[in-house]
C-alpha cells in the first residue's frame, strides 16, 4: 500500500528520558538537534515550508474520519498526523509531515538546520562510530547522552545548553 505522507517526530526536550526510551530504541539510538529560526521556517525563498514543525494535538477522543477523507491527500492529513490520545501530552511533541510520499526515510534537504547529534547511553559501538564519521565529514558537533549519577536524569557534556551539571 502506497504511504500518503512520511512523518518526523520533534520534542523541545532532548533529556526527556522518556522520549529515548520511546523513540530512539530504548537510548540505543540518537537524535538530531535542529535549531529552526521561524524568520527561516516561512522565507519562501529557503523553500523550507515543507519542513515546518506542527503541534501534536492531544485529544480524549480519536477523530473519525472515513476512507474517503482519509486518502484525500488535500483533506484532513495534516490534522490525522498530528493528533494523539491525551495520555502522550507529556511528549509536548511536535510532527513534520511530508504528504505525497511513499519513500520511508527521506534525506533532510536542509543540512544547515541541524546543530549537532546526540548519541544514547546505550548506543553500540560500531553505530557510534559510523555517527561520529558522519558528523567529522559534515562539520556537525557529536556528544554522547550521560546518566546524572545516582538520578534518573540525563545530560549532554559539554553541550553549550545541555550539559546541566555545568549549569549547577
Amino acid at each position: 500500500m502506497k504511504s500518503l505522507c512520511n512523518k518526523a517526530c520533534l520534542n523541545h526536550n532532548p533529556l526527556n528520558i522518556l522520549m529515548w526510551s520511546h523513540y530512539a530504541d530504548f537510548h540505543k539510538g540518537f537524535l538530531t538537534e535542529f535549531k529552526f529560526r521561524k524568520t527561516d521556517l516561512l522565507n519562501p525563498s529557503l523553500n523550507y515550508l515543507n519542513f515546518f514543525p506542527i503541534p501534536v494535538s492531544y485529544m480524549d477522543e480519536m477523530l473519525v474520519i472515513d476512507r474517503e477523507t482519509r486518502l484525500d491527500p488535500n483533506g484532513k492529513i495534516i490534522e490525522i498526523y498530528t493528533s494523539k490520545a491525551a495520555e502522550w501530552s507529556y511528549e509536548k511533541e511536535f510532527r513534520v509531515i511530508r504528504p505525497n510520499t511513499s519513500e520511508s526515510i527521506q534525506k533532510l534537504p536542509y543540512d544547515d538546520l541541524i546543530c549537532s547529534v546526540i548519541g544514547g547511553l546505550k548506543i553500540s559501538v560500531a553505530d557510534e562510530k559510523k555517527l561520529e564519521m558522519i558528523c567529522e565529514a559534515e562539520s556537525i558537533p557529536y556528544y554522547r547522552v550521560q546518566r546524572i549519577s545516582n538520578t534518573y536524569k540525563l545530560t549532554v557534556p559539554n553541550h553549550h545548553q545541555l550539559d546541566v551539571e555545568k549549569k549547577n
